[in-house]
């Protein structure tokens, strides 16, 4: 999975531009020492986007960690004490979390996760007779389509095409940057602040992509304004997860 989910960022963002945390943590011995040496170019590559230390932990590295069970117990004891569950939460935090309180009855099942016929409202036919928009033709159909967890209302005529809704402004500046989700995932912590100044290349988010932790660096020095996407969101590619604006 580790090698796997490298090579397809190799090849989606160039060869080691964006490191996983799991790449990371094997490079800097955290999984004990690899069967044979590692390209020192490689290696400088990933060591320079961690500031992680070359050398490898004395002895075990597992005994540098602490017990992590006992945390986990805690941080779920007011959901559950199934061992099953708690395991859950220690693999999976943000994710686990979120799965354990719809499990035990704590938040709403999200309506993305209902079969059609469970959803509070009937499902309305697909393309069912468009009656919002003028002059449009006969055939013309209306949809719901949902985009980023967001809802839009479309209207489609064979003879004009679509007419889409535009998204919201995201509230991005014309001199602002923006850190974008490389891929879809799920964003789990954020390592900033918003109004806290970050330098170019410092790691601002961290987000889960195939099974992998990626951080995601600011593309400028500057100050971050807006942190718009939630821990435990799931994103698309593009999404804006950090608007920082330059110093």
């Amino acid at each position: 999975q580790m090698v796997g989910s490298q090579a397809v960022s190799n090849v989606l963002f160039g060869r080691y531009r964006m490191v996983s945390q799991t790449v990371s943590d094997y490079v800097l011995g955290q999984y004990g020492r690899p069967p044979a040496d590692i390209d020192p170019e490689v290696r400088g590559t990933v060591l320079g986007q961690t500031g992680g230390d070359a050398r490898p932990p004395a002895g075990r590295p597992a005994d540098d960690i602490e017990p992590e069970l006992e945390a986990a117990r805690g941080a779920v004891a007011d959901i559950t004490d199934d061992i099953d569950d708690v395991l859950t939460y220690a693999l999976y935090p943000t994710t686990g979390l979120r799965f354990l309180r719809i499990k035990h009855g704590l938040d709403p099942v999200p309506e993305e996760m209902l079969a059609p016929q469970q959803a509070d409202e009937p499902a309305e036919p697909a393309g069912e007779p468009a009656g919002r928009g003028e002059g449009l033709g006969a055939g013309a159909r209306a949809f719901d389509v949902y985009v980023d967890g967001e809802r839009f209302f479309v209207e489609v005529d064979p003879r004009d095409g679509a007419v889409i809704t535009e998204r919201p402004d995201p509230g991005v500046g014309a001199s602002d940057a923006v850190v974008a989700a490389p891929m879809p995932g799920l964003v789990l912590r954020h390592l900033v602040a918003e109004g806290q100044d970050v330098g170019e290349g410092e790691q601002v988010v961290v987000m889960e992509a195939m099974k992998m932790e990626n951080a995601l660096p600011a593309p400028v020095a500057g100050t971050v304004r807006s942190l718009p996407v939630a821990a435990g969101t799931r994103v698309e590619k593009g999404a804006t997860l950090a608007v920082i604006a330059p110093r």
